[in-house]
């Protein structure tokens, strides 16, 4: 029976996967004094959860069986003690340290420095580290390290900042991509979605709200357009050549966090990735230089100016893919511009509403701890450098990287006329006899157009054969004197004009049997012209006026 009773008692234990370290100091004791409803409920919540409890003040560590019911505080925050003690004592993996924050150590070492170290220490204890600040009513004493180094205090009555620790252990396997640990601690005391607490993970840091975006006032290029997010490029009129498009991005940190100018910059990098097609079977990667500008949009943003170069389809390109690509009226290739930032810790500063509600830091921030003021005793003392001293330099997880992804869509149009080249390319020698011939044609249409001999019947002199060369103007008058038309060869008609009369046509086809008539004034018989062709008749001498004689005197 004595054993059955043991088991299960042992079996009703919770297990220790957490811990609790409750700060047991002096400047504590307000928190427990005031009874805040919302402290006494994050205290009882956390009592549920982890079935490891301690208090700590000085050097002392001790076992607690309820925190929300424990009223002895008096003493130093000796953190870093209680720290040390603990990683000594306890097994479990995860551990949440309850504290205001205030080293207030009656010795020289600063406990909160050394504190800090063993979280950032080398190889790392803790693999995830988060921080949540929460504001609780307050009815007690508050410290502060007086300039000859004893301690000053007051009491104060009001709203007071307290600090969550929420720790895990290393676990050995790859530096983690979230904190589950701080959602939960989050949640279950109430600090998820409240307006009097902040969360924020440090290890490792996750970058809520960091965006690459692309302003409207952007270098682009020309063919280069962006819209809904992604890049469309034409090609037209780039063949053999490369293409350039210029972008300017705006890189907003992630919420209460600021870009400092530093080392940033190059900790950004810009690829053009395209993917591989049924054509261009490989992809290709082209890197875009990036270079920081002074332009800031924003308080703590960054921006950057990038290049990209583009090889043009036709540039690399063999003679079969050029001949399959041409045969579609346009061409396509999808890519991606793949932006990727890499920046650590010591790039981030706390901003925003972090900054501006939550941080109470000053070259005399130290000696106002004590002053009963709500907006000192309402703010986290130094809590940038609060931040940055959780941190290792180098340390795994300290930093954020963070890859955006912008659609590419490049386009050529060529409507077959590569094609054409193509096909002219393999057929030369058919193309050179094509050629020739066309030549010899087109000297023979040449000469035949270039002479044309007609008889002109109704001219002075009788009937009359005239030639016309091509593009010289012949005048020709009537015999009854009362007309005169100017005749020019365009090669394929006469144009005809009448000098100070008007005829019935202007132009004359080549054939035959055709009768121009010139009208006079007063109504009177039109004067009459009679064309006909002579073909193979060539004249070797001409009359005056453009006339030649069809017959020579004896």
């Amino acid at each position: 029976m004595c054993l059955a009773a043991g088991a299960i008692r042992a079996a009703a234990t919770p297990r220790a996967d957490c811990s609790v370290m409750l700060d047991a100091s002096g400047s504590m004791k307000g928190f427990a004094t005031a009874q805040d409803p919302a402290f006494v409920a994050m205290l009882e919540a956390l009592d549920r959860k982890c079935a490891e409890r301690f208090a700590f003040s000085g050097a002392d560590l001790r076992d607690l069986p309820s925190l929300a019911r424990y009223q002895r505080f008096a003493g130093d925050t000796a953190i870093a003690a209680a720290m040390r003690a603990w990683l000594r004592r306890s097994k479990a993996d995860r551990l949440v340290i309850v504290t205001d924050n205030v080293a207030d150590e009656r010795t020289r070492s600063d406990g909160q420095a050394a504190f800090y170290r063993l979280l950032a220490a080398s190889p790392r204890a803790f693999d995830r580290i988060g921080l949540i600040l929460r504001r609780f009513d307050f009815d007690g004493s508050v410290y502060a390290r007086g300039p000859d180094g004893r301690e000053i205090g007051n009491r104060y009555s009001g709203a007071r900042a307290l600090a969550l620790y929420v720790l895990q252990r290393h676990s050995g396997a790859a530096a983690p991509t979230d904190n589950p640990w701080l959602a939960r601690v989050a949640e279950m005391t109430g600090a998820a979605g409240s307006g009097q607490a902040a969360v924020l993970s440090v290890v490792p840091f996750l970058p809520e709200g960091l965006l690459v975006h692309v302003p409207e006032e952007g270098g682009k290029g020309a063919g280069v357009a962006f819209h809904d997010n992604r890049y469309e490029i034409d090609l037209a009129g780039s063949s053999g050549r490369m293409i350039e498009f210029r972008e300017s991005l705006r890189i907003r940190p992630p919420r209460d966090w600021s870009f400092g100018r530093g080392g940033l910059a190059s900790a950004v990098s810009v690829q053009l990735v395209l993917a591989p097609d049924e054509i261009v079977r490989a992809g290709e990667r082209s890197p875009c230089p990036v270079t920081p500008t002074d332009r800031q949009p924003e308080p703590g943003e960054l921006r950057v100016d990038i290049r990209c170069s583009i090889p043009e389809h036709w540039s690399t390109l063999t003679e079969a893919q050029r001949v399959a690509m041409s045969r579609q009226q346009r061409t396509q290739r999808s890519g991606m511009l793949v932006v990727t930032l890499r920046a650590e810790r010591d790039h981030l500063a706390t901003a925003g509403t972090l900054r501006r509600d939550w941080d109470w830091s000053g070259s005399d921030a130290a000696r106002r701890l004590a002053e009963p003021d709500p907006k000192i005793q309402g703010r986290i003392y130094a809590l940038d450098q609060l931040v940055r001293g959780l941190i290792a330099p180098g340390a795994g997880g300290a930093g954020i990287t963070m890859e955006q992804r912008f659609p590419v869509t490049l386009r050529l149009d060529h409507w077959g006329l590569p094609y054409l080249l193509a096909w002219m390319r393999e057929h030369q020698s058919e193309l050179g006899l094509l050629g020739a011939m066309l030549a010899i044609g087109s000297v023979f249409g040449w000469w035949a157009v270039s002479r044309l001999v007609y008889r002109v019947q109704g001219g002075a002199g009788g009937t009359r054969t005239t030639e016309f060369r091509l593009l010289r103007p012949v005048h020709i008058r009537h015999a009854d004197n009362r007309a005169e038309i100017v005749v020019t060869s365009l090669g394929a008609v006469l144009r005809v004009s009448g000098r100070g009369a008007r005829t019935n046509r202007s132009f004359l086809p080549l054939s035959g049997g055709i009768v121009l008539l010139v009208f006079g004034e007063g109504g009177r018989t039109p004067s009459s012209f009679r064309f006909e062709r002579v073909a193979g008749v060539r004249q070797k001498q001409r009359q005056p006026g453009g006339a030649a004689p069809s017959s020579r005197r004896r």
